[in-house]
């Protein structure tokens, strides 16, 4: 037997055999959000000893992610904000 022959997608299909379509999407919707390949080793590792399903159970809900991703770009903006009101202070300042 060759196990080199079973490619990550079958493994993927494996680990969710007997799955419904809801958790089946639940999977790879956690997988997008956090920008994680399905065929990734680790997570097809989690998913096939079942930790995974923990943590979709427990996820947040989308809204939750996107009012999380909203503060998170706020904070970003102001902080970029702040840089480029020092570096227009500096280049003024050298100016004269």
């Amino acid at each position: 037997m060759s196990y080199g022959a079973v490619d990550t997608k079958s493994l993927l299909d494996i680990a969710l055999e007997g799955q419904s379509e809801e958790y089946r999407r639940k999977v790879l919707e956690l997988a997008f959000k956090g920008k994680i390949e399905p065929t990734d080793p680790i997570f097809l590792i989690l998913l096939a000893t079942g930790r995974l399903e923990v943590l979709i159970q427990e996820s947040p809900k989308p809204e939750d992610f996107e009012l999380a991703f909203d503060r998170w770009v706020g904070r970003i903006n102001k902080t970029l904000a702040s840089y480029e009101r020092v570096a227009v202070e500096k280049q003024e300042g050298a100016n004269c």
